[in-house]
């Protein structure tokens, strides 16, 4: 897709779509009981995703969406764990402009807990939510309303234990990675053919298309305007790391990395958790329920990011890296 046709779709009427208007990092304080986090998202009328996590404690990464809910029942999944989708009570209502947890959960809202939401509201060009129910067969292509080429999409089983099933762009079809675990990409058939615009293709695996089971689908897109899907090589060298180049050019608000060609866990920075100006060295791990840890410095640069570190886990010598990037305020 070319360049111009990305931007088209990143026009609602008269309106561009803006990054403030569709992802959203806000830190909080529990309470206890009731709290609206605003956000600016309309996650009521357009729907996403809720990802929380608790700082200060070693409680698990929660995923609550729009398109599980179902009615009082928020069913959650937990990104560090394979079991099933949890059946849920009541714990997040979605708003207009942002969300309200409704009880003292110890995941998103106990008592004095330090907290973090990374909000990622659906829109085309940027952010889909799909659930399917597998039926086996290898090849089966399922729509999405994406409306251009995924760069990274999630996949998991609701009803059966399975892993988070990763598949990024810069590694292709034939390579997957795991959300759950720290292993370097796998070569196999969890999806046959590259998706599309439209559509996803799936094998028969029981972590994307087992006859019977249900399954989430989260879907972000590549648009170099909004969001990049992208790779790097490390090397090794802490006083002078990688430039990578964001998209068009710009700089992030929200980043994940991922070492592939060997282990290493995923890591997820921003620039609310930050301890000085364009420096999140403070990151969280969805593969783990650990607390939040400092240490693995990045700088966020006017047109990307840069590791300033040597550590495996961001700037190891020759080793290989994906991300996902997400545009700051415009």
């Amino acid at each position: 897709m070319s360049l111009m046709s990305a931007k088209k779709l990143l026009m609602q009427g008269s309106r561009k779509l803006r990054p403030q208007n569709v992802f959203a990092t806000r830190i909080y304080t529990g309470n206890g009981a009731s709290q609206t986090i605003t956000n600016g998202l309309d996650m009521l009328g357009k729907g996403g995703l809720v990802w929380v996590k608790r700082r200060d404690a070693a409680v698990s990464n929660v995923l609550l969406d729009t398109q599980r809910q179902n009615g009082n029942n928020d069913p959650y999944l937990l990104t560090n764990d394979t079991q099933g989708e949890v059946a849920g009570i009541d714990y997040v209502t979605f708003l207009n402009s942002g969300i309200t947890f409704n009880d003292g959960t110890s995941f998103s809202n106990v008592s004095n807990g330090s907290y973090v939401t990374w909000c990622s509201r659906r829109a085309k060009g940027f952010f889909d939510i799909v659930t399917y129910t597998g039926d086996g067969v290898s090849g089966r292509q399922i729509p999405h309303n994406l409306g251009v080429t995924p760069g990274l999409m999630i996949s998991k089983a609701r009803n059966n234990p399975s892993d988070f099933a990763v598949y990024h762009r810069s590694r292709g079809r034939t390579k997957a990675l795991y959300f759950n675990r720290t292993n370097a990409e796998e070569t196999n058939n969890l999806w046959t053919a590259e998706p599309n615009a439209a559509n996803f293709t799936v094998g028969n695996s029981g972590a994307v298309n087992v006859a019977g089971g249900t399954y989430v689908a989260y879907l972000y897109a590549q648009n170099s305007d909004l969001i990049d899907c992208g790779s790097y090589v490390g090397n090794g060298n802490a006083s002078s790391g990688p430039v990578v180049t964001c998209g068009s050019g710009w700089t992030p608000q929200f980043l994940i990395i991922k070492a592939v060609s060997v282990a290493g866990a995923w890591n997820v920075y921003d620039d609310k958790r930050a301890t000085f100006a364009n420096a999140p060295d403070r990151y969280l791990r969805p593969n783990v329920a650990d607390a939040e840890a400092s240490g693995q410095s990045l700088s966020f640069t006017a047109t990307g990011f840069k590791p300033t570190t040597n550590d495996a886990q961001a700037n190891q010598s020759g080793t290989t890296y994906v991300y996902l990037a997400i545009r700051s305020p415009t």
